[in-house]
């Protein structure tokens, strides 16, 4: 009788452990993720109620990260990353229909309140059926390109027109002012491929803007803003501080910054670029160009 209380017990104890170490889910394991656009192979690890894992990107040059977050009993999930800086939380639930536990999705929530949807589905698993080899080509380079984006322009500030989306933390007059028409245009970045701005075609000169440069990129739901120039001073966007990015002075080496790993691969992206001017003077910006290569 006490041989078969003890086992009894120990049978408890067992059965409490692997429960308490099992995962509910079984999300362990490969997925895709697609977050509004970018495209993450994403590995991850459950443990209980604990989620650990690595996002590596597919579709536009970033190093992996790693996230952390949680699963809850009613199929809720949750998790955070940091990417480039950018603090990402995602939340959402797990697919709970015939395709069970193969799928989730979400909404992915970014500073200033930006809220983007997400899709993951799991990795197709086990072996591949057979196909014939293609024939191996070599990688071709990527074309370049360039477009213009300002043409050398150097006035007074007086009488100019004011951007007033724009605040410039500053002594001087705090809405800046246009030096030069706005530019609008669309480029998509391959792999492997530089986005820079230059002061000429070839991408061999310096540019120079007095103020600074306002860098808006959008694909679809996504938009990304940031500033090149404008010294130490913080500069807003309908309120909200925007990134600064490169040189803070006022001139720029084409090498000083690359746009690249801020845009999704092979993938249309609109952009749009001001070139403001804020304090006493006048107001300059040279020949800049916008090159992928």
């Amino acid at each position: 009788m006490r041989l078969l209380r003890i086992l009894c017990v120990a049978a408890v104890v067992l059965a409490f452990s692997a429960q308490a170490g099992a995962s509910p889910f079984g999300l362990s394991g490969e997925w895709k993720l697609n977050a509004n656009g970018w495209v993450y192979k994403m590995i991850l690890l459950e443990k209980g109620e604990q989620l650990e894992g690595i996002l590596h990107p597919l579709n536009y040059q970033s190093p992996d990260t790693q996230l952390a977050g949680k699963v809850r009993p009613d199929g809720g999930i949750e998790f955070s990353v940091d990417q480039a800086g950018v603090p990402q939380r995602y939340t959402g639930y797990i697919f709970q229909g015939g395709e069970k536990n193969s799928a989730m999705a979400g909404l992915l929530l970014l500073p200033g309140n930006q809220q983007l949807g997400w899709f993951a589905e799991r990795s197709a698993q086990g072996a591949q059926p057979a196909v014939t080899p293609a024939p191996y080509y070599p990688p071709q380079p990527a074309p370049t390109t360039s477009i213009k984006v300002f043409s050398s322009t150097s006035l007074p500030m007086s009488g100019n027109e004011k951007a007033r989306h724009f605040e410039v933390d500053t002594i001087f007059d705090k809405v800046p002012y246009y030096i030069a028409p706005g530019f609008r245009g669309e480029v998509a970045v391959q792999p492997g491929q530089k986005l820079v701005l230059a002061g000429n075609a070839e991408g061999t000169a310096d540019w120079r803007v007095t103020g600074f440069l306002f860098i808006e990129f959008q694909s679809g739901y996504s938009v990304r803003r940031l500033v090149v120039g404008g010294g130490n001073d913080r500069i807003k966007y309908d309120g909200r501080d925007v990134e600064k990015v490169g040189s803070r002075s006022v001139y720029h080496s084409p090498a000083s910054i690359d746009f690249a790993p801020y845009l999704p691969q092979n993938t249309t992206v609109y952009v749009r670029i001001y070139a403001l001017h804020y304090g006493p003077g006048v107001g300059s910006v040279s020949n800049v160009y916008l090159l992928t290569r």
